[in-house]
């Protein structure tokens, strides 16, 4: 009987010493739709979230698709409630400048310009632009693309979309059809779909320096891992589509 009791009370100073090597910790963030991960594992989805946890050195992560994460070492006491507020901002776009379609488009020579100062410009800014839309900078789309799940052919790959053309230039300068398709794996299909029904579509342009003209390439929509190929049509079935990588 002794003996249950010491069990007992030992098991009970164990808990209160446990317990009290424990302290409070309160978070909040602008916005509140967060994943919050301490020491690598997800506490919370949505703040203010509370939770005890050991006396100590910690790791807090917070994140959101589309904004900056943000992480921070916090020291726990069992003196008081720690707090954080945190606000997440935008990840700001890959490219420190915006897309100038009509340079592109319809490049005019400067009046002080000689015309290998002019090739050179064009020539960069072709360069520029591609490597935007490589980096998938919202600022450089041109198109959205809604895909149709239930048109999807899985013995050709073939997956049909809208396109709405948001581009005034690009729309006056091509005139594109708002039907297209893409060739994708099924695979990959699925993870696109499962991300959105509507993703941006992008122009990837070359330019013959020796002829100096401008040419568009592809037609691109981003995947999960890369870029594909889109065939504007005007009928569903008229096509001839590549699935080769970008």
């Amino acid at each position: 009987m002794k003996f249950n009791i010491f069990i007992f009370l030992m098991s009970l100073m164990t808990f209160a010493q446990s317990f009290a090597e424990e302290g409070g910790y309160l978070i909040k963030s602008i916005p509140n739709d967060v994943k919050v991960y301490i020491d690598d594992k997800l506490h919370a989805e949505k703040t203010p979230y509370t939770v005890r946890l050991p006396e100590g050195k910690h790791l807090v992560r917070v994140e959101k698709e589309g904004k900056q994460t943000i992480t921070k070492e916090i020291l726990i006491s069992t003196k008081g409630i720690t707090k954080d507020e945190f606000e997440l901002k935008d990840i700001p776009p890959p490219c420190p400048q915006n897309a100038n379609f009509k340079e592109i488009l319809y490049p005019q020579r400067d009046s002080f310009e000689t015309e290998g100062e002019f090739v050179t410009r064009i020539k960069k800014s072709i360069e520029r632009h591609n490597e935007c839309t490589k980096l998938n900078d919202p600022r450089y789309a041109v198109a959205v693309g809604e895909l149709h799940e239930d048109q999807y052919n899985i013995e050709t790959y073939e997956f049909p979309i809208t396109v709405h053309w948001n581009n005034d230039t690009v729309k006056e300068k091509y005139q594109f059809c708002s039907r297209g398709l893409l060739k994708i794996e099924r695979n990959d299909a699925k993870t696109l779909r499962m991300k959105g029904k509507e993703h941006p579509i992008f122009l990837h342009f070359k330019f013959d320096e020796k002829d100096k003209k401008i040419t568009l390439e592809k037609i691109l929509i981003k995947g999960e891992h890369r870029f594909y190929y889109v065939a504007i049509t005007k009928k569903w079935h008229n096509l001839r589509c590549s699935g080769k990588d970008f």
